[in-house]
């Protein structure tokens, strides 16, 4: 998982960072890791913009992540990909 504009204070990162590793996924911080999945909170950053042209990659708002972590199951990436 990539993230774009998620986080606007150091704890709220890294306890979602926690959850993430807790749940089986992989953070990485940049394209060229291979992200499955671009998590944001908006479409408005030059990372989410980027990430709407690359094929493969799931682009989807920050409640797919906590939904599917919530209900201990994979929300279907569809669902989450209108992004404000």
């Amino acid at each position: 998982l990539l993230f774009s504009s998620v986080f606007p204070h150091t704890e709220a990162r890294s306890g979602l960072l926690r959850l993430v590793k807790e749940f089986g996924a992989v953070h990485v911080e940049t394209f060229e890791d291979e992200p499955t999945h671009l998590v944001c909170a908006h479409a408005g950053t030059r990372k989410a913009r980027e990430g709407m042209l690359m094929k493969g990659l799931h682009v989807v708002h920050v409640y797919w992540l906590i939904d599917s972590v919530r209900h201990f199951t994979k929300f279907p990436e569809d669902w989450y990909t209108h992004l404000p």
